[in-house]
Order: C-alpha cells, then structure tokens, then sequence
C-alpha cells in the first residue's frame, strides 16, 4: 500500500472520528440527533478546492466507507435521503514526517530520504436538512 493511500485513510479515519465521535466510535451525543435521520443521510462527492487532483473522490468514499462501518448513521441516496452532508477540501499539505538516517543504503553522508510521508488535510463540512437549512457546520484539520 502506497504511503498516500495510508496517508488518505488514516485521514478519513481521523475525520470521521472528529465528526462523529467525542470519546469513543459513536455520535457525540450532541450532535446525535442531528445526524440521524429516518430518511438517511446523502454525501455527495466532495468539493476540492486544492491542487490535488482527484482526492476529493478518495476522501468521500473513504468517509462513506467509515460511516457505514459503524452502523449508525443509515447512508441513503440524494432522491431519498432527508439530511445531506456537504464537504469542503480546501487544503491539502504533504511533507516528510520521517526521514532515513544518515547515509542510508550507500547514500552520501549528508543525504536521507523521506521513509514516512504525512498529510495534513483541512476541510469544511455543512450538514444540511431536505430543505437547504443549515443544520450543523465545522471545519476540520487533521
């Protein structure tokens, strides 16, 4: 498995943690009744307001991924769902977390190469009712 797609999945992890949980794997008891729905709730493909191409798709299915693992929030889709949850990628930061040691496998002395690469992600989320009415919104960074 390649460093990104860890990277993206230990991502979607953290978010749905951030956003659906406060100290364990359920719905922060504030917000869980405005998660729940007996319609469902619809995700769309994220917006991605960043240079990388193509993750805003990453991103969304990893979180429907996660949602649906849990069992409990019931995933529907737009034509029958009563809640929408909307998500913002508006940055997107990669940098070396760690790196070889000092001349690692033949390298010059002075040379190390990126053995752990880390992805910071920043998006904004607005959960909205069958009506378009602002239930719920936040920006994460994780």
């Amino acid at each position: 498995m390649s460093l990104w797609v860890k990277g993206i999945t230990s991502f979607s992890l953290l978010m749905a943690g951030m956003l659906l949980s406060s100290c364990g794997y359920t719905l922060n008891h504030r917000l869980k009744n405005v998660f729940l729905s007996e319609k469902g709730l619809f995700i769309p493909v994220f917006d991605n307001k960043t240079d990388q191409t193509g993750v805003e798709i990453i991103f969304t299915n990893a979180l429907i991924r996660e949602l649906a693992s849990r069992h409990e929030v019931v995933l529907s889709s737009r034509k029958e769902g009563g809640l929408e949850l909307r998500g913002v990628l508006t940055r997107i930061d990669v940098a070396p977390t760690i790196s070889s040691d000092l001349g690692f496998a033949g390298l010059q002395g002075y040379r190390r190469i990126p053995t752990e690469i880390g992805i910071t992600v920043t998006a904004t989320f607005t959960l909205l009712n069958d009506k378009g009415q602002v239930l719920w919104s936040k920006q994460l960074v994780g």
